[in-house]
Formats: structure tokens, sequence, C-alpha cells
């Protein structure tokens, strides 16, 4: 399944507050428009329990923090890969926010961007193996 091309002031692509287990699935080119702190993730906003695996979170941009993934629960990431993700607060790939629950095995996060102040801070490459 592909959720590409969503907007929203709250989550581009997939806002979860439940369960929820993507598997083989894309999230891209989505947009999160909203500017409050607490409201974030181009791709998915998720407060409850994510599982991707064999996943890609790409191209999606947030207003606020989180341009692939806004992490407030618990997200845990197997085989997927995080790139060309931009959000104007923090995590251009993934905001972990305090409390949430992030474990990433065999995955890779690559080109994300962050910006701030107009000026556009990047990180570039970053795998995570067993």
């Amino acid at each position: 399944m592909t959720i590409q091309h969503g907007s929203s002031t709250t989550a581009g692509g997939i806002q979860n507050a439940g369960a929820l287990t993507l598997t083989a699935d894309s999230i891209a080119n989505n947009t999160e428009t909203g500017t409050d702190p607490c409201c974030g993730g181009g791709g998915i906003s998720n407060s409850g329990t994510l599982t991707l695996s064999a996943s890609t979170i790409s191209g999606n941009t947030a207003a606020s923090n989180g341009g692939g993934i806004e992490n407030l629960g618990g997200l845990t990431l197997t085989g997927s890969t995080i790139s060309g993700n931009t959000a104007s607060g923090v995590g251009g790939g993934i905001a972990n926010a305090s409390g949430g629950v992030f474990t990433l095995t065999s995955s890779t996060i690559f080109w994300q961007y962050r910006r701030r102040r107009g000026r556009p801070l990047q990180q570039r490459h970053l795998d995570v193996e067993r």
C-alpha cells in the first residue's frame, strides 16, 4: 500500500493513536502544515503503538517536528528505510519525543533535513544493525 500526497495540520499521511502495523508499505510525499510543536509528523504522527516492517518513509515534510515520523508512543522499525524527509523543527527523519520508545533493527536512516532559522541542517547517513 502507498499513502502519498496527503496534507493536514496535525499529520500529513497517517495519524495513529491506537495499534498499527505496516508491512511493505510506502508513506511518501505527505505534508504536515501546522506549527504547534506538539503535533507534527509529515509522514506519520504516532501516539500509540506503531510497527513498521520492510516499509519506506520518504519525501515527507513537517512544518513542525518529525518530517518522516513524530513519535510520542511506541515505535518499532524493522528492515525499513527512512529517507529524504524534512522538518522545520526537530527530527528531519524521526522526532522521538520525551516519553517515546523507539526500537530500530536492521533499518537505514539517511538524507534527512532539519530547517532552523532558514538554514538546512542535514544528517547524512546512519545505519543501525543488530
